[in-house]
Formats: structure tokens, sequence, C-alpha cells
């Protein structure tokens, strides 16, 4: 099983390693890890770093592709280099993951248009600019393409793509090597309609390493 995860400075680490350990637990998956070019990456705050093992100009086919989202996302979107690896690489594939604002990313490339399509709640006005059809779910899938809107998110789903493409039998042996509960240790409620206090705080009190 070819996994590919792209990765780039300034993505959300999570989004990226999630499911990465996730999906790298698939019988006889192969990982590829690819940056626009080859080397170190970093997160929004510069503190983790992550090694791009190949670059675009290697990679011209996935049979799971997942595009992580992060600050750097929406310029991201108009890179015409990333923009054509994606429309190159993603027919080939048989499962495409774009977590939170990566699908902003894949949309970007012209593959979302007239799609229906999540992201983060902070994008969803980027991600109907490109002519997703924006669904306010927190996963939404349309044929090989499945969108989030966030690292947690993204999680729950790259098990759903493992259930997809091995089996359930597989998809809950991952889930319980991981220690993975459905059940969340908190409930915000509807993300889409969360209080004016949290937005607030979302958008301005937390930290980005």
């Amino acid at each position: 099983m070819d996994v590919v995860i792209l990765v780039y400075d300034g993505l959300t680490p999570l989004e990226a390693i999630g499911p990465f350990d996730i999906l790298g637990k698939l019988p006889k998956a192969r990982v590829r890890v690819v940056g626009l070019e080859s080397g170190l990456v970093h997160s929004r705050g510069g503190t983790l770093g992550l090694r791009a093992s190949a670059a675009l100009e290697d990679v011209h086919s996935a049979e799971i592709l997942v595009v992580p989202g992060g600050a750097a996302a929406d310029n991201l979107a108009h890179d015409p280099t990333l923009g054509a690896w994606l429309r190159r690489v993603v027919p080939t594939a048989r499962a495409v993951l774009g977590v939170s604002t990566g699908s902003l990313i894949l949309a970007g490339a012209g593959l979302l248009q007239g799609v229906e399509a999540t992201t983060h709640w902070r994008a969803l006005d980027l991600l109907a600019g490109f002519g997703a059809k924006v669904v306010r779910r927190r996963i939404v899938t349309s044929g090989t393409l499945t969108t989030t809107v966030g690292a947690a998110a993204g999680m729950d789903a790259a098990l759903a793509i493992a259930d997809q493409v091995a089996g359930r039998d597989v998809a809950l042996a991952i889930a319980q090597l991981l220690g993975y509960d459905p059940e969340p240790a908190l409930a915000p409620g509807d993300l889409f309609k969360a209080p004016d206090a949290r937005l607030h705080l979302a958008r301005t009190g937390l930290e980005h390493p």
C-alpha cells in the first residue's frame, strides 16, 4: 500500500503525523513523505521539524495521498508547481485525504470544483471561493476525496480510509494498537456554532508551536 504524505513549511504537525501513524500501519504499507523539495520543513512556529524524503518531482502516483493543512495552506493553494503535481497524482489514488485547510490546497489545484467538501471553520469562505460545495460537517467524502474540519477529524478519517482499503478487522486492530477511543474527552458541540468567547480565544489566544 503506497501512502504519500505531503509536508511543507508552516504545516500543522498533527494533520500529517496523525494520518501517518494510522495509515503507516496498514499491511505492507510503504510511506513516502514528500515536500516541494526534499529536506527539512518546519511547523508554523518553527519548533518541530519533519523531513521530506522525496521531492514532488520524485513521486508520480499514490494509492493513498494525505494533504495536511497549516498556516501556509492558503498560499500553497496558488502554487502552480504543487497544483500541477496534485492534478497528476490525485487521479492515481484510491483515497485522498485533505485535513483541515489541506482542502484549500486541493481546491486551489481545481480538484474540488463543484465537489462537496469541508475545511477548518475559519476557512469555509476561502474554500467556497475555489468553487467547492461547502458542507458543514466534520468529515465529508465525495468519491475518492475526503476532507475534514481539523486534525482530530483527520485521524478519524484516516481510520475510515484504513477500513475502506484494508477492511474492518485491520482498521479495528490499528485503533486497538493506538488506544483509540472515539468517545471524546471534551465535547465542544457543533464546531460551526461555537460561543463567541470560545471563537475569540481560538482565534487570538492560543500559541502555534
